[in-house]
């Protein structure tokens, strides 16, 4: 499809020229585009998300970027939004409307974030080690860094957000969708167990201002020497960038942790790695080193990982035929579910949690 029509819009919307517009692959939750400034030649990133714009929220997440850019962690720079633009006027929102992809649209114009992505860049398993453990505490700086922010309680998420940790219970009408019967089995069994051991002890576990979403495809690597060689605070912002913040919310740190070392742990197994869990480990002990866990969090960090795999897993058999087409994105991690929720199943929590724990010791 053509999608030149989209530089109008933004013009439109933003008053900024652009040129060279590209659709982005990504989730189904959502439209990426990537776009020139005609004017000074800076990369634009155009989303168009399938949600309810919630004013307060937006004001709040632009007000954490700018904080974030202020203490040197490369994040994406809101554009400013021209008021009282109507959605009729915009072609991309009536798009999005008219083919019934959504009823619920709003949008956003931001800078590119520079490097590159993190899922794609190659490591040998002596690097690999060491950037695990520096995205880990990249992960923590960015989460006591937000903490100014935690005075907003109700920056949240959508109930029917399953993609949450808090929400993965509502994916299990959505199990038999699974191919696979031993796939459906052993997320069931872990799905069942997150609710009794975690769901139900939420209130034990600590709660911030929180990205949402650090997985390999929404971070960037600056500086391949940094990443592996960093050992300074500095340093460690300086090696990596992030982006997709629209999932940031007031949440659980524990599951933000869950989520970031789910993502590596599935790269590590992708990228040909030995031992996964290993791996996995050393963004437990970066994160732990700056931002310790405490023990009910340490207690339910096993199903919250294993959980996550699941909801990956799951969500991979529920996107339509709009996202599926030209998005060669969209597998790059649910594909290396299967094998790890099935060694996790096989080798049991204690063992995965002993190898976890002693990364901690260490």
């Amino acid at each position: 499809m053509n999608w030149s029509f989209v530089e109008k819009d933004i013009y439109k919307l933003y008053g900024k020229k652009v040129e060279k517009v590209e659709k982005l692959g990504g989730y189904g939750d959502k439209f990426n585009f990537t776009a020139i400034s005609s004017e000074d030649g800076e990369k634009l990133v155009f989303k168009v998300k399938f949600v309810k714009s919630v004013q307060d929220k937006d004001e709040t997440m632009n007000r954490i970027l700018l904080h974030l850019t202020e203490h040197n962690f490369t994040v994406p720079k809101p554009c400013v939004r021209k008021e009282n633009i109507s959605n009729e006027d915009i072609q991309i929102i009536r798009y999005v409307i008219d083919n019934q992809i959504s009823k619920d649209v709003c949008e956003e114009l931001i800078s590119f974030v520079p490097g590159s992505l993190f899922a794609f860049e190659p490591f040998t398993p002596t690097e690999i080690w060491k950037v695990f453990y520096n995205i880990g505490t990249y992960v923590a700086l960015m989460n006591k860094e937000m903490q100014e922010f935690n005075c907003f309680t109700s920056f949240g998420v959508s109930d029917e957000a399953y993609f949450f940790l808090q929400n993965c219970l509502l994916l299990r009408d959505r199990i038999p969708l699974v191919d696979n019967k031993e796939m459906q089995e052993i997320t069931t069994y872990y799905l069942n167990k997150f609710e009794r051991e975690v769901f139900n002890n939420l209130h034990t576990l600590r709660k911030g201002v929180i990205h949402g979403d650090f997985n390999d495809l929404n971070m960037t690597v600056l500086s391949k020497q940094l990443a592996t060689d960093a050992n300074q605070i500095d340093q460690i912002k300086s090696a990596f960038g992030a982006f997709d913040f629209e999932d940031g919310h007031f949440g659980y740190y524990v599951f933000e942790l869950a989520n970031c070392m789910m993502y590596c742990i599935a790269k590590a197994l992708r990228d040909g790695h030995e031992t996964p869990w290993e791996y996995g480990s050393q963004v437990l002990a970066g994160y732990n080193k700056v931002f310790p866990l405490t023990k009910e969090e340490l207690d339910v960090l096993f199903l919250s990982v294993a959980s996550r795999f699941c909801v990956s897993l799951i969500a991979s058999y529920t996107h339509g035929p709009e996202t599926i087409d030209n998005n060669p994105l969209l597998y790059v991690q649910s594909k290396m579910c299967p094998p790890l929720l099935r060694d996790m199943f096989s080798k049991g929590h204690e063992v995965i949690t002993k190898i976890w724990m002693d990364a901690i010791d260490k």
